[in-house]
């Protein structure tokens, strides 16, 4: 995790981060409009900014985790996520803004930089193999729609 915080994260889609911390603040968005999932996202830290945090001191968390995937009634009992050190996994992809309300974090004494890396955890990457069939498919289509017109139009 203090690579991260020290190079950044390049331009990885996906990453997986050992030592990871997060102390149980989130901010959650609820159902906004029909069809979208509410949203809870927490800043992910390392060792020494989680001790600045029980110090009182204000920290620049690089990563945003944030996840559609969880139960919502634990927002009410408080619970949602278990403080402590986990391993983060997961996908670059950021909030959409209209529920991104990850500002709220500034309550607990985060100050969030001007670009945070968002990470969607518990999600992996499409598989090379379906990669190839898209590929694949668009080629079958794209190739047999020029066939089909060469040949009707000789």
């Amino acid at each position: 995790m203090e690579e991260v915080i020290d190079t950044g994260i390049g331009d990885a889609d996906y990453i997986q981060v050992s030592q990871a911390n997060r102390l149980g603040q989130y901010s959650y968005t609820p159902v906004l409009k029909r069809g979208y999932k509410p949203v809870l996202a927490y800043p992910v830290l390392s060792e020494q900014q989680a001790d600045s945090v029980a110090k009182g001191l204000r920290v620049h968390p690089a990563i945003i985790a944030w996840t559609q995937r969880f139960d919502t009634t634990c927002v009410a009992a408080g619970n949602c996520l278990t403080p402590g050190k986990f391993t983060l996994e997961g996908i670059t992809s950021k909030i959409d803004r209209e529920r991104n309300r990850v500002a709220d974090l500034a309550q607990w004494g985060y100050q969030l930089p001007e670009t945070p890396i968002y990470i969607e955890i518990d999600r992996k990457p499409l598989e090379w193999y379906w990669n190839l069939a898209i590929m694949l498919v668009a080629l079958l289509l794209g190739g047999g729609t020029e066939l089909y017109y060469s040949r009707k139009y000789k």
